[in-house]
């Protein structure tokens, strides 16, 4: 059986392929992007530019939705699984985060950027 060896491109193939990668986690958060926050009482336009932190009531209790770096959060709730903060920060276009048992979400409105080309 024949051994592999390396080649003498496989190196720097390998770093520009790691380095494309990377790219997408690279790329700040789109400019003009806005936290839309959803609960009981209504609704809450905030740029994720700015730094809010909101406590909002519901079913259940108290939701904090924190934003702040370009990116939103659930910081805390008073639902039982907390499977909202367990989520993590949003950043992108379209995606969201709800706390269901206490009916308050949170989403990303924006340019929605390109998710893949195909040619």
């Amino acid at each position: 059986m024949a051994r592999w060896r390396l080649k003498p491109l496989d190196i720097p193939l390998a770093v520009a392929l790691s380095a494309a990668a990377a790219i997408p986690w690279m790329l700040p958060e789109e400019p003009g992007a806005t936290a839309v926050v959803t609960y009981p009482g209504g609704e809450i336009r905030v740029g994720l530019d700015e730094e809010r932190t909101l406590v909002l009531e519901g079913p259940v209790g108290e939701t904090v939705v924190r934003i702040e770096g370009g990116r939103a959060w659930v910081e805390s709730s008073d639902c039982p699984q907390k499977l909202c903060v367990k989520m993590g920060g949003i950043d992108k276009a379209g995606e969201a985060v709800w706390c269901v048992p206490n009916g308050v979400g949170v989403r990303i409105e924006g340019e929605g950027g390109v998710d893949a080309v195909t040619r």
